[in-house]
């Protein structure tokens, strides 16, 4: 029997306009993940950031079930044995040496990786969604609103942030949330622009006008047909506002003025360490190693979220 109907030939064309096809067919979310987990470098940045959050976050049970050392704990055996703190890796059983103190230093950097991560989530959900927000009722809306969320952003790009949080900090004891919140309020303009600057030339465009004749509201026009056009800068935004409030975090701790000991971050432990950097390295290599790490992995998952994301690529 014929068969009816016509088959396409097997050409480079064809073959891109069906994978084009499938990409639609899959979704907007899923053809971004496809694309981001094609990349065996966004895959091998993802995983080790997977495994140094699980470790930091599991800090705790690491040290009671698998070092059986505490975060805060000085060990008393190396002083009864003659040995003076700091000790290197390896010795007394401590896989990358003690402080000053006396204390694992494995302990206390994943414990600090933990305190780091949490600022740098923390503030960035902070800054992304309040950024994203603003900047998509600026872009969209105009005119006076516009004007309020401009007037916003110019004044807090001319508030010199770190010297604002010094003074903070004077008044009162910083903890995690608190940090957070602070870095995060200071850290959103920079996102709000980029948004809004993507939202002035979405909001004219065809389809945008056409949902707006179908008589769908401008909520769901900005969050169902303009939002997702702008979730690549979204991303890359928020990789770099984790990496932003990470290094802003670390930065104050080293002075003096961010997360208070005896609570370890990356931060404070590279402050208490920069008087051994001759004597006890290793007091400043692994907090360093540890950070620098895991700040480079965030932004080739930033890098390559926003490849995938890309409305301009994800088509290709």
């Amino acid at each position: 029997m014929s068969q009816t109907g016509t088959q396409l030939p097997t050409t480079p064309g064809n073959s891109s306009i069906t994978s084009r096809r499938k990409s639609q067919a899959r979704g907007f979310f899923a053809s971004g993940f496809a694309r981001f987990f094609s990349s065996k470098l966004n895959v091998v940045a993802l995983i080790i950031f997977v495994i140094i959050s699980f470790i930091c976050y599991s800090s705790g049970w690491i040290g009671d079930n698998i070092l059986h050392q505490n975060r805060d704990e000085i060990d008393f055996n190396l002083l009864s044995e003659g040995l003076q703190p700091p000790v290197g890796p390896g010795v007394g059983g401590h896989v990358l040496g003690t402080d000053e103190l006396g204390r694992d230093l494995l302990v206390r950097v994943l414990a600090g990786g933990q305190v780091s991560l949490s600022v740098g989530f923390l503030a960035a959900l902070f800054s992304v969604v309040l950024g994203t927000t603003l900047g998509l009722v600026a872009g969209y809306f105009g005119g006076k609103i516009d004007d309020a969320v401009n007037a916003l952003v110019q004044i807090i790009f001319n508030v010199p942030s770190l010297f604002l949080l010094i003074i903070l900090s004077l008044f009162f004891k910083p903890d995690i949330l608190s940090l957070s919140i602070i870095i995060g309020a200071l850290s959103w303009p920079g996102g709000t622009r980029q948004i809004r600057g993507q939202v002035l030339s979405l909001r004219n465009r065809e389809y945008v006008d056409a949902t707006r004749v179908m008589g769908a509201s401008n909520f769901r026009i900005l969050f169902v047909h303009i939002l997702p056009n702008v979730i690549s800068t979204m991303l890359v935004v928020a990789g770099f506002d984790v990496v932003g409030a990470m290094l802003t975090e670390s930065g104050l701790s080293f002075l003096g003025f961010g997360i208070s000991v005896p609570i370890p971050s990356w931060g404070n432990m590279l402050s208490d360490s920069q008087l051994y950097i001759t004597g006890a390295p290793w007091m400043v290599y692994a907090p360093a190693m540890a950070f620098f790490v895991t700040v480079l992995c965030v932004y080739l998952i930033a890098d390559g979220l926003r490849d995938a994301f890309d409305p301009r690529l994800r088509d290709r």
